[in-house]
């Protein structure tokens, strides 16, 4: 059970890091993680990432929107002011890409994965993580 857990965060953090390559943005500060799903039950592999960053001209949107597009994702731009939103969707994940105060953030959500309630609990709180500090 690890192990598939293990390669759903992998599989998401590719797949983040893509899309920071489609978007120009660096991908090195990102964290992939496991979130709430809609559910007690279900557990949301999810990309997060924030750089600092402008707020995209009408120009540089129309690129980032035909790019996402050309790559299958749907999408728009749902405002500009005072927060520039992105929301699109692919397959099996979707995408949000705000930007203001100079700080550009993407957020990646994959395809919830159901586990038994408790184990979820367990995952969310951490208890199955590598203990990073020697």
């Amino acid at each position: 059970m690890r192990d598939a857990l293990a390669t759903h965060l992998q599989r998401t953090a590719r797949a983040g890091a893509d899309l920071c390559r489609l978007l120009g943005m660096t991908s090195t500060w990102n964290t992939t993680r496991w979130e709430p799903g809609s559910s007690s039950d279900a557990l949301l592999p999810t990309f997060r990432i924030t750089v600092k960053g402008h707020v995209p001209d009408h120009e540089t949107t129309a690129i980032i929107v035909g790019r996402l597009a050309q790559h299958g994702w749907n999408g728009a731009v749902l405002s500009r002011e005072p927060i520039f939103r992105i929301d699109a969707q692919r397959e099996t994940a979707s995408m949000t890409l705000t930007a203001a105060d100079n700080m550009v953030r993407l957020v990646l959500h994959e395809t919830p994965v159901r586990l038994d309630r408790t184990l979820a609990s367990w995952i969310l709180a951490g208890a199955f993580e590598d203990d990073e500090t020697s």
